[in-house]
C-alpha cells in the first residue's frame, strides 16, 4: 500500500498492490557482460511517479553505462480525503516541499499542460523488434549503442546490434546514441513519443509479436539517410524528421 503526491497535479493517489517478488529475484540474479566483458548485475531499485496516478518500478545498474529494466507498473486511484487531511494538517510541509520540487519539467507542464493519458498507455505497448544499423561507408564500424525506451528503460552495456541478434519484446525507442570505432563524434537520434508510437502501431498493425527490423540507415558521410521498419516482406519508412546531432 502506498500514497504518492504529484505536486504538479495537487492530487494524492493510492496504490494497493504487491510487488512481483519472483520476477525481481530472477532479474537480480541474472547477469550480463558489459562493454569490458565483465559480468554485471542490477544493484538498485528505482520508483517513478507520474501524473494520473501512474507508478513505475525499475531495477537499475549504473556501472559502466548501466541498464534500467522495468519490473512493473501500477495505476493508483485518487484519494481526495487523504489529500485534504494532508493539506490541513501539514500545510507548512506541503507548501515547502512543493517549492523544492520545482524544475524545468514542472515549468513545462504548467505552460503546456499535462501529457495526454494515451502517452502513458502507449508507453507500455511492447513490440517484437531489433535495431539494425546500416551505413554506406565501409570505414564505419559500430562500437556501442545507448538505447532509451519510452517506458524509461535504458541500456548502455555493449549494445552492438548485428543482423543475427535476437528479437526482443520492448517498447518504442525514445533516444538512440551510436558510438563509432573510427569516428570521433557519435550519432544522436531523439524521437517524439507520439510520432514513434503512431509509426510502430500502424506498421505492426494488430500483431505486436511478429518480428520487425528497426533499420537506421546512414550515408557515406555518416548523416542519417532514413529510418524504416521491415516486417516480413513489407518496409515502412518513418516519415517524421528526427532531432539529431553529430
Amino acid at each position: 500500500m502506498r500514497h504518492h503526491l504529484p505536486y504538479v497535479e495537487d492530487k494524492m493517489y493510492h496504490v494497493d498492490a504487491k510487488l512481483p517478488i519472483e520476477k525481481i529475484n530472477k532479474l537480480y540474479h541474472t547477469g550480463w557482460l558489459n562493454e569490458v566483458e565483465e559480468e554485471q548485475h542490477y544493484d538498485g531499485l528505482v520508483i517513478g511517479c507520474a501524473p494520473y496516478g501512474n507508478l513505475q518500478i525499475w531495477l537499475r545498474s549504473n556501472l559502466r553505462g548501466g541498464r534500467r529494466t522495468e519490473v512493473c507498473s501500477f495505476k493508483g486511484e485518487e484519494d481526495v480525503a487523504t489529500m485534504f487531511e494532508y493539506q490541513e494538517d501539514c500545510y507548512g510541509i506541503y507548501k515547502s516541499n512543493k517549492e523544492k520540487v520545482r524544475n524545468e519539467v514542472w515549468e513545462n507542464l504548467e505552460t503546456n499542460g499535462l501529457p495526454d493519458t494515451l502517452f502513458f498507455d502507449n508507453s507500455h505497448i511492447r513490440y517484437n523488434y531489433r535495431i539494425v544499423v546500416e551505413t554506406e561507408s565501409p570505414d564505419d564500424k559500430l562500437h556501442n549503442m545507448e538505447l532509451v525506451l519510452c517506458n524509461g528503460e535504458y541500456d548502455n552495456t555493449s549494445q552492438k546490434q548485428t543482423l543475427d541478434c535476437d528479437y526482443k519484446m520492448q517498447v518504442c525507442p525514445k533516444y538512440i546514441r551510436l558510438e563509432w570505432q573510427n569516428r570521433y563524434q557519435s550519432t544522436h537520434l531523439d524521437f517524439k513519443p507520439k510520432e514513434i508510437f503512431d509509426f510502430f502501431s500502424s506498421s505492426f498493425g494488430g500483431d505486436c509479436s511478429q518480428p520487425g527490423d528497426f533499420v537506421i540507415r546512414l550515408d557515406e558521410s555518416g548523416e542519417l539517410k532514413n529510418i524504416s521498419l521491415k516486417i516480413g516482406k513489407n518496409v515502412y519508412l518513418y516519415g517524421k524528421e528526427v532531432e539529431k546531432e553529430q
